[in-house]
Parts: C-alpha cells; sequence; structure tokens
C-alpha cells in the first residue's frame, strides 16, 4: 500500500493560495481580475475636484440661461458618497422648478439647496469640447423672449 503526502501550501509574501480547492481554478483568477479591473475603472473616473461654492445670482443666471437658450449644464452638488468622494456631476439642460426649491437638470431632481456649482458646456467641437464660465456671451436675446421671462418668472405666484 503506498502512502500519499498530503500537499501544503505555506504563504508567501502576504500572499494566500488557494491550492487546489476548485477545479477550474483558471475561471474564479479570471473572475477576480475582471473585479478588479471593474473596480480600478470606477475609481478612476470617481477622481472629481470638489469646485468652489457659486453665489445664488451666478446659480440662478446660468440655470435662467440653459431654459431660455437650451444649453447644457455640468450640476456639482454639495453632497459626498459613503467614502466621502465627490459624487458625479449631474449633466443635462435646465427644464425648470418643480417647486420653490427642486430643478430639473434633464431627467434628475435636485434640491436647490444642494448645488455647489454650475458650468455651461461649449460645443465648438467634439475634439475642442470644454466647459467655460459664460458661454451666453455675446448672444443677443430678443426683447420678446426676455419680456415674456421675465413677466412669468417675476410675477409673484407660487404654486404648492
Amino acid at each position: 500500500m503506498t502512502k500519499r503526502t498530503r500537499k501544503e501550501f505555506i504563504d508567501y509574501n502576504e500572499y494566500r493560495d488557494r491550492g487546489m480547492a476548485y477545479k477550474w481554478d483558471t475561471a474564479f483568477a479570471i473572475g477576480e481580475l475582471q473585479q478588479g479591473i471593474k473596480e480600478s475603472s470606477d475609481e478612476s473616473k470617481r477622481n472629481l475636484q470638489r469646485l468652489p461654492q457659486q453665489s445664488i445670482e451666478l446659480i440662478d443666471f446660468l440655470l435662467d440661461q440653459s431654459m431660455k437658450y437650451d444649453k447644457l449644464l455640468d450640476v456639482q452638488l454639495n453632497e459626498s458618497d459613503e467614502f466621502g468622494r465627490v459624487k458625479p456631476h449631474v449633466r443635462g439642460v435646465c427644464s425648470g422648478f418643480l417647486d420653490r426649491d427642486t430643478v430639473i437638470i434633464g431627467e434628475t431632481y435636485i434640491d436647490y439647496t444642494d448645488i455647489r456649482h454650475v458650468s455651461a458646456v461649449d460645443f465648438v467641437k467634439w475634439s475642442d469640447m470644454d466647459i467655460i464660465d459664460d458661454p451666453f456671451n455675446g448672444i443677443e436675446i430678443p426683447k420678446e423672449i426676455e419680456e415674456f421671462c421675465d413677466a412669468y418668472f417675476n410675477d409673484g405666484e407660487f404654486l404648492e
């Protein structure tokens, strides 16, 4: 009768080998590799900087111009995720206000007090896309549109 010896795995440089626990060991390694790649790519997307808090007047101006001219906005919120990182920006056109303190950006409802920074996205060319402070500079507003918007937003009536 032959005596079998049991294979023993020794830890090396803080690496624990799983041994022959599974028949298809390489399939598990590929799955772990894919998970690691996914986590690292998600982390690189989340390396956002916290932008300075803008004044209420500037935020109002950019939201108003986005509604009038159908301009795309990039909105950073005053919120952090569970790890204390800056949440991804909300991108879209301002559709209006749901009530006094809820803004609709694209399909996202945002509490007005949560807005930290708003930037208008200027599309010059796909390869030269930049975020600039005032893309509305130099645009002439027809008098009728300006009067209508002023009358609409300054009538003093709020529906709740």
